[in-house]
């Protein structure tokens, strides 16, 4: 019995210990408790905010790896491109180019004495009556060259 006695204080101690733990662990004040309280709801915002950030970060991936593929899509059009500029103008360097002849130099007058001008003529007819050439009109233009630099012109 003395053993039982012995066990049954030593399981009071316990459960008094274990008591006066509790107590002063379980010893949280309402300011505390919301405080705590507000420091949970801001991180859950904080996390919501994040996530949304974290989404319109990935849609923003997404669009700069479409934009990435068609850059890299035109530039390998453009290297195509510049390839074949490049193979063109090899051929186009590799055509031999005849030379153009150049007519043969003659001289520059090669009269010296023109006549040119105008003649006029007119013819009427009335009723009745035969035609006829009633006024002729001859005005000449004599040009006389002397080299390139000299024209002589009397009308």
């Amino acid at each position: 019995m003395k053993m039982q006695y012995h066990g049954f204080r030593f399981l009071a101690a316990i459960c008094l210990m274990s008591l006066a733990f509790s107590q002063t662990a379980l010893a949280v004040t309402d300011e505390e408790f919301n405080a705590l309280k507000d420091l949970v709801i801001k991180q859950g915002q904080r996390i919501d905010q994040l996530e949304k950030t974290h989404e319109q970060d990935a849609k923003t991936h997404d669009a700069d790896r479409q934009q990435i593929q068609q850059l890299k899509e035109q530039l390998q059009e453009t290297q195509v491109v510049a390839t074949n500029a490049a193979q063109r103008a090899e051929a186009a360097a590799q055509i031999q180019v005849q030379p153009v002849s150049t007519p043969p130099i003659a001289p520059a007058a090669t009269h010296n004495f023109m006549m040119v001008g105008d003649a006029e003529v007119q013819f009427g007819k009335t009723d009745g009556s035969h035609g006829a050439f009633q006024l002729a009109d001859f005005a000449p233009i004599f040009l006389y060259r002397k080299g390139d630099n000299v024209l002589f012109e009397t009308g």
